[in-house]
C-alpha cells in the first residue's frame, strides 16, 4: 500500500485528475450500458478517494461534483425513471453528500498522515532531520554519485565541550545551543543539501553534487558564525569540531561514509577541537 502511495505521489498532479476524469467517463459509460438492472456504483468512489488524497480537499469536492452529475447523467439515459421528479434530485443530493463526507474524512486523515511521517523524520530538538530520514537520503545520493560520477561530500559536526555547558549552565542550556548549532548549519547550506542530527551533539551534513573548494568555501566560516551567535545568557562563545570528506568515488554503504567522516571529525577533536578538517575520498596517491 505504501509503495502504491510513493507512485501515486510521484506522479504530476494534472495527471492523476486527468487519469481520475478517463476513469469516470468509463464508469459513467458502462453505467448507462449495464442500465438500472447492473449497479456499478462501487466504481465511482476510487476517482474520488485518489483525488482528495492526492490533489486536495477542494480537487476532491470538485470530483464528486462531477461524479454525481456523470452517475446522474447515466440513470437518465438508461431510462431510470421515478414516480416524482423530486426523488432523482433527491437521490443526487445524497449522492452527493455521500462523496462529500469521504472527502472531508480523508482530507483529515491525509492531514494527520503527512504529519505523523513528517514527525518520524524529523529530529524533535532541532527541526532538523533525524537519523533515520539520513539513512535514506545517503543511500539516494550515493546511488546518485554512482550512477552520474558526481562528487559528494559529507560533513560530521561536534559541538565542543557541550558537557561543560550542560554541567555549568544546565540542560536547557545546552539544549539552546544544539537549537542555535543546528540553525546556523541549515542556513549555511543550500535548500537541496540536508543537515541531521544523529543525537546528543553530533550532526551530519549531506551536499550532493559539492566538489572540496566548495565545502571548505562553507565549513571554514562555520565555527566564526558559531562563536559569534552562541555567546549569549552569560555564555561563553561555542565552537564545533568539523570534518568533512568530499568523495570523488562513492563509498559503498552509508556506514562507510559515516565511519570514514566520523574518523577525521575525531582527527580535529584530537588536534586541539574548533576547526575544521578536510579529506578527499580516494586519497590522491
Amino acid at each position: 500500500m505504501m509503495r502504491l502511495i510513493h507512485f501515486l505521489e510521484t506522479k504530476p498532479r494534472w495527471l492523476l485528475i486527468t487519469m481520475n476524469l478517463c476513469f469516470v467517463i468509463a464508469v459513467g459509460f458502462t453505467d448507462y450500458l449495464t442500465g438500472n438492472e447492473i449497479s456499478v456504483s462501487i466504481f465511482y468512489l476510487p476517482p474520488v478517494l485518489i483525488t482528495a488524497w492526492f490533489g486536495g480537499k477542494w480537487s476532491g469536492m470538485w470530483m464528486a461534483v462531477l461524479i454525481t452529475l456523470v452517475w446522474q447523467l447515466a440513470n437518465v439515459e438508461s431510462g431510470g425513471t421515478f414516480s416524482n421528479p423530486a426523488i432523482t434530485f433527491w437521490n443526487s443530493v445524497m449522492r452527493l453528500a455521500f462523496f462529500l463526507v469521504i472527502v472531508l474524512i480523508l482530507d483529515g486523515l491525509r492531514t494527520t498522515f503527512r504529519r505523523e511521517v513528517v514527525l518520524a523524520r524529523t529530529d524533535s530538538l532541532t527541526g532538523a532531520a533525524n537519523a533515520r530520514a539520513l539513512q535514506d537520503r545517503a543511500e539516494m545520493e550515493i546511488d546518485r554519485a554512482k550512477r552520474y560520477g558526481h562528487p559528494l561530500t559529507v560533513a560530521y559536526i561536534d559541538i565542543d565541550d557541550l558537557k561543560k555547558v550542560n554541567d555549568r549552565f544546565g540542560h536547557s542550556a545546552g539544549d539552546e545551543l544544539i537549537r542555535e548549532v543546528a540553525g546556523i548549519v541549515s542556513k549555511s547550506i543550500r535548500s537541496v543539501d540536508m543537515v541531521a542530527r544523529l543525537g546528543g551533539d553530533e550532526f551530519v551534513v549531506l551536499l550532493p553534487e559539492t566538489d572540496d573548494v566548495a565545502a571548505q568555501t562553507v565549513f571554514n566560516k562555520l565555527n566564526i558564525q558559531v562563536s559569534e551567535s552562541s555567546g549569549k545568557n552569560g555564555r561563553p562563545p561555542a565552537s564545533v569540531s568539523v570534518g568533512v570528506v568530499t568523495f570523488r568515488q562513492a563509498p559503498e554503504t552509508v556506514d562507510d561514509m559515516l565511519e570514514l567522516v566520523d574518523n577525521v571529525m575525531y582527527m580535529v577533536k584530537n588536534s586541539g577541537k574548533a576547526a575544521a578538517r578536510f579529506e578527499i575520498f580516494p586519497g590522491i596517491s
